[in-house]
């Protein structure tokens, strides 16, 4: 029966959050409209991280169960970031970057028991996987201690934080349904071309949004500047 519960909670989850993270971007971040995909992108995309987390535990597979962690803090220090004003950090910020620390260790514990396992994995994963995200979990370790060191952000700086982390989020969402959980969809659909295709525009998006936002910045000093 939970496992069910689970299964269903992940999928309107993931349904959410990526219908949402897909248009927020796309409306006024004053707008009232991007406020209420926002808050709906990041509870959906909490409950899909969460969900998947404590199904891995049942399913004995902790890399989805680590990833579904990191979903969480991803989704959650992006939006403390843009919530809390301009060049300031919070208690959060402090539990956020142990959290991610907690992480990046697990991660390197379960490379190390993965590489000395006979069959050179754990729970259907190499000690490669676990490293290259607990690699993306030190970045963001060493990325919230500069974040911390310099009393926060402000301007484009602060708004790419904010963006990168929520566009990682439903990158790894994304991935791990259309790559990893292929069997749920049509068969009709089931080709890498059509696969790929939602995964590669949240990445795409990602990185429009990055530029746009770093070419608006200069193109905005810039003109105060004559």
């Amino acid at each position: 029966m939970l496992t069910y519960i689970l299964f269903f909670s992940h999928t309107i989850s993931g349904s959410l959050a990526l219908l949402a993270g897909l248009l927020a971007p796309f409306f006024d971040k004053k707008s009232a409209l991007h406020r209420l995909l926002g808050t709906l992108f990041f509870y959906s995309i909490l409950g899909l991280g969460l969900s998947g987390a404590v199904g891995a535990v049942i399913r004995e597979v902790p890399l989805s169960m680590l990833n579904g962690l990191l979903i969480c803090y991803l989704v959650t220090s992006s939006r403390v970031t843009i919530k809390q004003a301009p060049l300031s950090i919070s208690k959060a910020d402090w539990l956020l970057l142990g959290s991610v620390i907690l992480l990046s260790l697990a991660f390197i514990a379960y490379a190390l028991i993965a590489s000395t396992a006979p069959s050179g994995e754990i729970g259907g994963f190499s000690w490669i996987a676990f490293l290259i995200f607990g690699g993306v979990a030190l970045f963001c370790a060493s990325a919230d201690l500069m974040y911390i060191r310099e009393g926060g952000l402000k301007g484009a700086n602060r708004l790419i934080r904010h963006l990168w982390r929520m566009f990682f989020a439903l990158f790894m969402s994304s991935a791990a349904f259309f790559l990893g959980q292929a069997q749920l969809i049509p068969e009709a659909l089931r080709k890498i071309e059509f696969l790929l295709l939602p995964v590669a525009a949240v990445i795409l998006l990602m990185l429009f949004w990055i530029i746009r936002v770093k070419v608006y910045q200069s193109t905005k000093l810039d003109s105060g500047s004559t």
